[in-house]
């Protein structure tokens, strides 16, 4: 129909999933260190930005042809530290803090 005008859905915030996996992304790429991904974070204001400027802030210090870490790198270490860690908390030695009172 002309004139029928079909809203756009309102943009939705990233989830903390996607801030915790980019974030991710941010630590295991290659020269990113603590102090390098706090002055990203502080200059770019999330990590996603963050990931979008490495290739560009790397060739300006010379670094040619710079990857930032690929998503598949980061869910198979995810997925590999989390069957690592599910022994130990079905052997029940995982202790979660309580109040007695």
């Amino acid at each position: 129909m002309i004139g029928k005008h079909t809203p756009s859905p309102p943009p939705v915030d990233p989830s903390s999933e996607d801030i915790t996996f980019c974030s991710l992304r941010l630590l295991r790429s290659r020269r990113v260190g603590p102090a390098t991904y706090h002055r990203l974070m502080r200059e770019h204001g999330t990590a996603a930005a963050a990931l979008d400027a490495l290739p560009q802030i790397a060739a300006a210090a010379g670094v040619t042809d710079y990857k930032i870490s690929p998503k598949g790198v980061v869910i198979a270490d995810t997925k590999s530290r989390a069957r690592q860690q599910r022994p130990a908390f079905n052997r029940g030695s995982s202790r979660v803090p309580c109040n007695p009172q």
